[in-house]
């Protein structure tokens, strides 16, 4: 997961400092199993995160998608969350991470 304005990968629960009112954009690379259908990235913000998209089909077996955001004024410490859904052996299959987002 890559922030488009940040040189790193987040790795931890550190918050990556995102600028109130200033559009940023978010890039996920995923790898999925052979096999598996139906699968979605669906995106969810804090209250004062502001999203171009809700969910994204993951129709390819790797890849990347990106995703555009912005933090509202009042933001302070913020998060997406992303979850990761599918069918995988006849069973619908959840994952979530959590990005963490300080607005300055």
């Amino acid at each position: 997961i890559r922030d488009t304005s940040v040189t790193g990968v987040q790795t931890c629960a550190l918050p990556i400092w995102v600028q109130v009112g200033e559009k940023s954009a978010m890039t996920v690379n995923f790898s999925r199993p052979m096999f598996s259908k139906n699968v979605s990235l669906k995106v969810q913000g804090t209250r004062n995160v502001v999203l171009d998209v809700n969910e994204i089909p993951l129709e390819d077996r790797s890849g990347s998608v990106s995703f555009a955001y912005e933090l509202t004024e009042g933001a302070s410490y913020e998060s997406i969350i992303l979850t990761v859904t599918g069918e995988h052996d006849g069973k619908i299959v959840n994952q979530s991470s959590q990005i963490y987002l300080r607005g300055v």
